[in-house]
């Protein structure tokens, strides 16, 4: 065969692969060091069996040639990274996924002051990064477009607002659990650049309502100044992630109503202090959402439902644990949105009325596919469970993929397995053999019904 050819099919083999090809000749050796092979290093599938000395030799042979670079849970290299000169090699990176993988300061330092082309950096949790690593960062990447800082304990209020306002590209921040976002400086920096399309604060306990204003409206408008000169612009937000910071209230709702109109994701799970009023001028302002992670805020209703139903663009929906939620708002995003794929509503007042509206959809409304989570629900009963299996077999239209009482669950999965892979006569088997073994019947449903 031509290199060419060997070549073309060594590049469908893994890493692990690679290097056992490279021992079996001399030819398949050279062949193996071809940088056309190495632009990207993933050690996600391998990463627990590899040792850092080998890690080490392999960075070393690839390192000119990698774009990509994936170290995500390479614990083992924790203790190498200041003895081996090896992890500085690469300098043309375009990725780099560091997670779990701990460089020192120095390290990691080297990496961004080498890497100037970096498009996304992925540091989450690394302990070494501190005010200094993030003066260099806004200094070294001015092509960065996504970053990753969450649970970087060290990061300082002043180190975040360097990287905001130094990476004029920056478009995706994630900074799970930092410190920071309470402080005015942070937030108006994200206001005046009003470039980020993405923003994950989850766990950051510190970030209030008055935060949110700064981030919408600037630093002054909430001192009372607001009714002078023009409004800010609308915030470029597409995602935005405040889920477990329970200083947050209605208020903050009612800001992002008003200048985050381009909302297409919102999770906001475990806050408890927000409630249907907030909710529905929400989603009445930001008439584009299409996914949104509500779990656990427990005083949210049918009405928020209601309400973010009325644009007809949701994709995904999670209300679990909102014991509030009934079928009206339910039923109301099923009937409403015809793009739905995902309703999760374990641990609502929902009923069997949610699971049939989902058939319809599937089988008359044209929705392909739409998973419904339903365990934890009192309301639910195996004859509606059992709806849903007639329809995956012979109802014609798409299917419903139920998540119910775990009881049931193995009878669903196997049903649903054996529907696609098109075993319509089986699937019908296991279907009506389920329905004997619960009785058949009302009172069989009764007696049997989870308690």
């Amino acid at each position: 065969l031509p290199p060419e050819l060997k070549l073309h099919i060594l590049r469908h083999l893994s890493t692990p692969d690679l290097l056992r090809t490279a021992a079996t000749s001399r030819d398949f050796h050279t062949l193996t060091r071809d940088g056309q092979l190495w632009s990207t290093l993933d050690t996600t599938t391998y990463y627990t069996r590899i040792p850092a000395a080998q890690l080490a030799s392999l960075i070393t042979t690839a390192g000119p040639f990698i774009r990509h670079l994936n170290l995500r849970g390479c614990h083992q290299l924790a203790a190498d990274w200041r003895q081996d000169a090896a992890y500085y090699v690469p300098h043309n990176l375009h990725t780099a996924v560091l997670e779990g993988a701990q460089p020192s300061k120095a390290a990691l330092g080297y990496i961004v002051h080498h890497n100037t082309n970096l498009v996304r950096l992925d540091i989450a949790g690394c302990r070494a990064l501190t005010y200094s690593v993030a003066r260099l960062i806004a200094q070294s990447l001015p092509a960065l477009q996504a970053a990753d800082i969450s649970w970087c304990t060290g990061l300082e209020p002043r180190g975040l607002r360097r990287i905001v306002e130094g990476c004029t590209a920056l478009r995706e921040l994630r900074a799970c659990g930092v410190n920071g976002f309470d402080d005015t400086a942070v937030m108006a920096a994200i206001h005046a650049a009003n470039r980020l399309t993405t923003l994950n604060m989850n766990s950051c306990a510190a970030l209030s309502d008055d935060a949110i204003r700064t981030l919408c409206l600037g630093p002054y408008h909430h001192h009372g100044s607001g009714g002078a000169g023009a409004p800010p612009p609308p915030r470029k937000l597409v995602r935005l992630s405040v889920s477990a910071c329970p200083r947050l209230t209605d208020a903050a709702l009612h800001v992002l109503a008003a200048h985050a109109p381009h909302l297409e994701g919102f999770e906001a799970a475990g806050n408890t202090g927000l409630t249907d009023a907030g909710l529905v001028a929400l989603f009445g302002g930001a008439k584009a959402l299409s996914h949104v992670d509500l779990e656990g805020c427990v005083s949210v209703s049918d009405a928020s439902l209601t309400a973010l139903s009325r644009a007809g663009r949701v994709v995904y929906l999670n209300v679990g644990g909102c014991g509030e939620v009934g079928d009206v708002g339910v039923v109301d995003v099923l009937r409403r949105c015809g793009g739905v794929r995902g309703v999760e509503v374990d641990g609502t007042a929902v009923t069997d009325r949610v699971l049939d509206e989902a058939v319809r959809a599937v089988r008359y409304r044209g929705v392909g596919e739409v998973a419904v989570a339903v365990y934890d629900c009192a309301g639910v009963t195996w004859e509606g469970v059992r709806g849903v299996m007639a329809q995956n077999w012979g109802g014609g239209g798409g299917r419903v993929k139920v998540k119910c009482y775990f009881g049931w669950q193995a009878v669903v999965d196997t049903h649903w397995e054996r529907c696609g892979r098109g075993e319509v006569a089986e699937a019908e088997k296991v279907e009506r053999a389920w329905a004997v073994f619960m009785g058949g019947g009302e009172e069989g449903g009764r007696r049997r019904r989870r308690r």
